[in-house]
């Protein structure tokens, strides 16, 4: 994990390694969990899933659960409001 956390709670000091494995979670979701609870990291988390959209035939479901999102459709609202649009027409317009 780089340094995200640190600059926007540069007093935050706990090793975050062993929790994914304490929760039984994968690292890569709970980081994603955990970052979009800080203000403004949300866009480096749907910057990465635009990167997914443009360069794979995954389902939305799946770029969504990968990014830690529970509900597809909740990632998608949230893909919109950061990004200027919906998943899927980010993904037709930069497909074409």
């Amino acid at each position: 994990m780089d340094h995200r956390v640190e600059y926007v709670y540069p007093d935050f000091d706990m090793d975050r390694k062993p929790l994914p494995a304490t929760c039984q979670v994968d690292a890569a979701i709970a980081e994603n969990r955990f970052l979009l609870k800080g203000a403004g990291i949300g866009k480096g988390v749907m910057q990465k899933a635009s990167q997914h959209l443009s360069i794979t035939d995954r389902s939305i479901k799946d770029i969504a659960l990968s990014m830690g999102f529970e509900d597809p459709y909740y990632f998608s609202k949230r893909f919109t409001n950061v990004m200027g649009m919906s998943p899927s027409r980010y993904r037709s317009v930069t497909n074409d």
